[in-house]
């Protein structure tokens, strides 16, 4: 069987698929914040539109905000709902606690890299700031948690006897993902939002299956996926420190994605049958996965450099498509 293509190739074809990129500048205007007035008496209750326009925490402007997206999902007459997000990040901005007739909102998505440990408990929701500095905290949150992960992936394939060369590589990987998570930090903390501290679940060592089923799915589909993203965002970011950044993202995770491949290669053999097709089943449900985020704010396509909703599916597509 032929060795297949390198992923820094298959990226630099797909990301010409995609051209042609916007044109760079140096800096990033955060004016520009998404809004959305919505209906509320037709979506919230008398009784939770009084907490909305109370002091709310994050967390609960969180929950709020996706419920609202929820219910106008169900309601395609009152406004655009493709323009719209599930709630990456939420602010109520303004509200009218006397008529109770509309609540403005603030919603964004994001794509974000690093590859997300087994048993993940903390959410990464970052509070105050601006969008670009509650982004870059959610990123920094889950490089950090990434951390944890490679560094259990490591323990676990040297508990199951993988090669010296696999398991050196995860460490580098943890070690990767530690540099990612004090870069993004930095950058964040500039815009005044501190980064959440990874909470993960004891260790434990999964069975090869289990690790499988990860391995195809969060490090060959989402974690390589995720490199693409920030390989685009290293060509599209407005800001140039976040566009530094972000190159040194896209090349580590490219690297982590060719562990994965490399690592689904040494498991496949130790399966069976009928685990291979389960593993195989888990990946193409990933990659089904792709693409699907609505558009993100305008402010994080220029500043932070996100595809937008067309460019997304394109590059979801094709990616898809290398990858079958």
């Amino acid at each position: 069987m032929p060795a297949p293509t390198p992923l820094a190739t298959v990226f630099k074809h797909l990301l010409k698929l995609a051209l042609p990129l916007p044109l760079l500048a140096t800096a990033c205007d955060l004016h520009d914040v998404y809004r959305v007035t919505v209906p509320a008496q037709e979506i919230l209750t008398e009784e939770q539109l009084d907490t909305l326009c109370g002091d709310m925490s994050f967390e609960q402007c969180h929950k709020a905000c996706t419920h609202v997206m929820t219910r106008l999902a169900s309601m395609p007459d009152t406004l655009d709902i493709t323009a719209l997000c599930a709630g990456d990040y939420c602010e109520v901005v303004d509200c009218e606690p006397q008529r109770f007739e509309t609540l403005e909102m603030t919603c964004s998505c994001s794509y974000v890299a690093g590859r997300r440990p087994d048993g993940l408990q903390s959410e990464g929701l970052p509070q105050g700031g601006d969008p670009v500095g509650r982004w870059l905290a959610e990123v920094a949150h889950l490089e950090a948690a990434a951390v944890f992960a490679f560094a259990n992936l490591a323990r676990e394939l040297a508990h199951h006897g993988a090669p010296q060369d696999l398991v050196d590589r995860a460490l580098d990987a943890a070690r990767d993902e530690v540099i990612h998570a004090d870069l993004t930090s930095a950058l964040a903390l500039q815009r005044g939002v501190i980064p959440q501290v990874p909470e993960v679940a004891p260790f434990q060592v999964r069975s090869l299956m289990d690790m499988a089923l990860d391995n195809a799915s969060e490090g060959c589909v989402l974690e390589t996926f995720a490199a693409l993203m920030a390989s685009w965002q290293a060509q599209t970011a407005q800001d140039t420190a976040i566009r530094t950044v972000m190159a040194r993202i896209a090349r580590d995770e490219t690297r982590h994605g060719e562990l994965a491949r490399d690592i689904d290669v040494w498991l496949r053999p130790k399966l069976s049958k009928a685990q291979a097709r389960q593993v195989e089943a888990a990946r193409r449900d990933a990659l089904a996965t792709l693409g699907q985020q609505p558009q993100p704010a305008s402010v994080l396509v220029t500043c932070v450099g996100l595809p937008d909703q067309d460019t997304a599916q394109t590059l979801a597509r094709e990616f898809q498509r290398a990858l079958a």
